[in-house]
């Protein structure tokens, strides 16, 4: 790996005076955010503010913009230094169907929606480096791919239509962020982990039907709630006696549900919605295949009734490139004040899962972690959690890896 020769001081000089415009731009989406799938004015916005880059940087026509969907913006830039690869850098755009109570001046607008898993800040800082890179353009040998993808949130994911309409064919590489609250991963550092970063997972309705009657004689019917408890139960405890604690799947029930409702009626069915995380394609395999189906489907033979499973095929683990994670430390230490003690090495990886992995299947990539831990500014809550926060002195150090990732490459 050749050295890196850009100028990191003169590169901090610049995102330092793109700081405000950032959050600007990152406060105008937590505002208003959309969820998966329905992100067309979260994209409208986009479009309109890479048009206005152009204007403003003196280089119209320098980006390609496109919309392959109504929900997702495409742009590239081609370089002027002669001809080379395609580097994608991509962002998420969708929000969750969370109610926010952070506190923040700058909350969401509509109630119901808010980003609490920080991909306004992964758009506003992936737009912080398009800026800086079409200000470059005349440097860079090849083309810059961004990539401002819908639907993170909700299985298939939009990464696998990025991947469908053939907008990463022919890339060469891809990088992508997400901010996290770790508390070793504090602002100012990033996270990169080689190989396996997160869990696979998949999503799993399950049906069980047995016979309703009434509450005062159960013995006259097949009631489906015990013999739930008891599938969850076995579930569970075959987790803990299967598998060992580092390769252990996580399965939880998140909704379960009886077709009636009523204090003196037994159900006829309950319908579970269960997520799980796996973190090697043996235990998924195994639990998909065996362990799940077989405990559900004996212990509802056991108490007399049947189940039925509904599986929503859900990510695949994030699988970072090994040379391309120690492009993102190198990076990493040429750029950020800190060196290579804001590099951190990840060790263990998470249980969270990201559709950024669907990537995987056109060209190598790496994910990394950008830290947010702040205590003083209330930067230790995780993401999903209505109280979620990001610290946004952390902008500058993804706007700055970014924009390395394709010096390093393309210039």
């Amino acid at each position: 790996m050749s050295e890196l020769t850009f100028d990191a001081k003169a590169l901090d000089e610049r995102v330092k005076a793109l700081q405000p415009q950032v959050v600007q731009w990152r406060r105008y989406m937590h505002e208003r955010p959309d969820l998966s799938f329905h992100e067309e004015p979260t994209a409208d916005y986009i479009a309109a503010q890479l048009e206005a880059v152009m204007e403003e940087v003196g280089k119209p026509g320098a980006l390609a913009i496109r919309r392959p969907l109504p929900n997702c913006v495409i742009a590239d830039l081609r370089g002027n230094a002669g001809e080379g690869p395609v580097v994608a850098l991509r962002a998420d755009i969708d929000a969750l169907p969370i109610e926010e109570q952070s506190g923040e001046p700058f909350s969401s607008q509509i109630k119901g929606r808010m980003h609490a898993c920080g991909h306004d800040t992964h758009t506003a800082m992936l737009m912080g480096a398009l800026k800086l890179l079409v200000e470059d353009v005349d440097k860079i040998k090849g083309t810059v791919r961004f990539v401002f993808q819908h639907a993170e949130e909700v299985t298939p994911g939009g990464a696998r239509d990025i991947v469908k309409l053939g907008e990463l064919d022919g890339v060469k590489c891809a990088f992508g962020l997400h901010v996290f609250p770790l508390p070793h991963l504090t602002t100012g550092k990033i996270g990169v982990k080689a190989g396996t970063l997160t869990a696979s997972q998949d999503q799993l309705e399950i049906h069980i039907q047995g016979r309703g009657g009434h509450a005062s004689a159960p013995e006259n019917a097949l009631d489906p709630v015990p013999t739930a408890a008891s599938c969850v139960s076995n579930i569970l405890q075959a987790v803990t006696r299967r598998f060992s604690p580092q390769t252990a799947p996580v399965f939880t029930v998140t909704t379960m549900r009886t077709a009636t409702d009523s204090f003196n009626v037994i159900s006829d069915e309950v319908m579970l919605k269960c997520s799980l995380r796996t973190r090697s394609k043996a235990t998924r395999d195994l639990m998909v295949d065996h362990v799940i189906p077989d405990i559900f489907n004996n212990t509802c033979a056991a108490f007399g009734q049947t189940c039925t499973f509904k599986w929503n095929d859900g990510y695949a683990s994030v699988e970072n490139d090994p040379e391309l994670a120690a492009l993102t430390e190198k990076v990493g230490a040429h750029v950020l004040p800190g060196g290579e003690e804001a590099v951190v090495k990840l060790t263990e990886m998470l249980n969270g899962s990201e559709d950024f992995s669907a990537f995987g299947q056109r060209c190598p990539y790496n994910y990394f972690l950008l830290g947010i831990y702040n205590p003083a500014k209330e930067g230790t809550v995780y993401p999903h959690n209505c109280k979620f926060k990001v610290d946004e002195d952390a902008f500058p150090v993804g706007v700055k890896v970014h924009y390395g990732h394709i010096a390093a490459l393309l210039m």
